[in-house]
């Protein structure tokens, strides 16, 4: 019989200011199997709750973030639904819910914007505006994935890396790589020090996580580990808890029991490896999941205007349109990547406005415009021929 647990499910999400990012944290919490969307900023501890969702019991792990269109996806009992899939939009707050197979250790792939996973020797991808499923047997002998947050996305190379457990095999588990897309097998290794909490620099392609106390860069195709750095204090794993990879402040955001069992968070500094503040958890129930944060528009719970760019796709220039654009209103314009990187920033004073390619290639981009009040006055996507 497959488990259920109720669990606190967090994605990293930014409120963009003119100078600096603010990192909050989504995410579901409950209290007597009643379930609410909450935030914590993890840099300043400060906690609050967004909205209540009723009813709550989710699979194990099972939890992902569309961070691109500021959608968080889960998947098990929520509120009064008899659906299994719930996408909640931090913008509006308002919930869809979906049936499709069951699912556990959920990733959201930017690549695609599907949510992937692996069960039963299979790795499935379902797509969020179709609903449509494809499943893609996965030709290797394991008897499923080690138990913890012990897979994660690579978008540098396109794949899904996930530890493997087989019963039958000599060398018990195994690390595997596969193409996030297609599921092709791209390497399987046995593997004696198995890493836990795995989480993905977006930007190199690096693969941190926990041995123990001790923080790790992992190469899954050599089944290596190296160490980086421990963590003080340590008394063990926190139960059914994951940690958190911050990818524009490049922030390993790790949670634990301390040798006293109090429930502490990390934050280490994977730049310098080195810790920038450990302190208690305000919410001892969280459950950490690494969520790829990328560029958002979320300011609170202020209303967001649309944006008008044409033409889109483009080759040299396009124009974009601020409907709810003040008179006067110096407005700040970024653009970024598919891994999440800025490529360019610009002030401008008026509606419309004229935004130039540059030395961008050809692909898929993201626009973000905030005003003077630091709040985000709307974003959308930049295709480039």
């Amino acid at each position: 019989m497959k488990k259920t647990i109720i669990i606190f499910l967090i994605s990293i999400l930014y409120s963009f200011t003119t100078n600096s990012q603010s990192p909050y944290i989504y995410g579901l919490t409950k209290n007597n199997f009643q379930g609410a969307l909450v935030r914590l900023n993890y840099l300043t501890g400060k906690y609050d709750t967004v909205l209540d969702v009723g009813h709550i019991a989710l699979n194990f792990f099972a939890s992902c973030a569309d961070s691109y269109n500021d959608k968080f996806i889960c998947c098990g009992t929520l509120g009064n639904s008899n659906d299994n899939y719930h996408i909640i939009d931090l913008n509006s707050l308002n919930i869809e819910s979906f049936s499709s197979i069951d699912a556990y250790r959920l990733e959201f792939n930017n690549l695609n914007q599907n949510i992937v996973f692996v069960e039963d020797t299979a790795f499935y991808s379902l797509d969020l505006s179709t609903k449509e499923l494809k499943c893609y047997p996965l030709h290797i002998s394991f008897n499923g994935i080690l138990w913890g947050k012990t897979r994660t996305i690579n978008p540098k190379d396109s794949t899904y890396i996930f530890i493997a457990v087989d019963l039958k095999s000599q060398d018990n588990f195994s690390i595997v790589v596969i193409n996030s897309i297609t599921g092709e097998i791209k390497s399987k290794q046995p593997i004696q020090t198995t890493p836990m909490d795995l989480v993905t620099d977006f930007e190199t392609g690096k693969i941190f996580g926990l041995v123990n106390n001790r923080v790790v860069l992992v190469d899954p195709y050599k089944a290596e580990t190296t160490d980086l750095l421990s963590i003080p204090d340590w008394g063990s794993q926190a139960d059914e808890q994951m940690a958190v990879y911050d990818q524009l402040k490049k922030n390993f955001i790790v949670s634990y029991l301390n040798s006293a069992g109090i429930p502490k968070l990390a934050v280490l500094n994977m730049v310098s490896f080195s810790i920038d503040t450990i302190y208690p958890q305000p919410n001892p129930w969280m459950n950490y999941q690494q969520i790829g944060n990328y560029p958002q528009g979320i300011s609170d719970k202020s209303g967001i205007g649309s944006l008008q760019i044409a033409p889109n796709p483009f080759s040299d220039r396009t124009k974009v349109i601020m409907p709810l654009l003040s008179a006067g209103e110096r407005l700040t314009v970024a653009v970024y990547n598919q891994l999440g990187l800025l490529v360019m920033n610009e002030t401008v004073a008026s509606s419309p406005f004229e935004l130039r390619r540059g030395n961008l290639p050809s692909g898929m981009y993201f626009l973000i415009v905030t005003g003077q009040d630091c709040k985000v006055k709307g974003k959308g996507k930049l295709f480039i021929k």
